[in-house]
């Protein structure tokens, strides 16, 4: 299986992604659903904030 490249999307459409992940998982009764939606946008799916880019620079 191929890894996906990572895709950096603003702040506001992350938001929406994240929250409409995070409210999916909670219809599914899942302990922490948003970390749970964290972890799939990020490690799973390689789709980051914008601002993790900055993060980098900033390091």
């Amino acid at each position: 299986m191929l890894k996906p490249q990572d895709i950096y999307v603003s702040e506001e459409i992350y938001a929406e992604l994240r929250a409409e992940l995070t409210a999916q998982l909670a219809a599914l009764q899942r302990f922490d659903p948003d970390t749970d939606a964290v972890r799939i946008l990020g490690e799973i799916r390689g789709v980051w904030p914008v601002s993790v880019l900055e993060d980098e620079d900033a390091a």
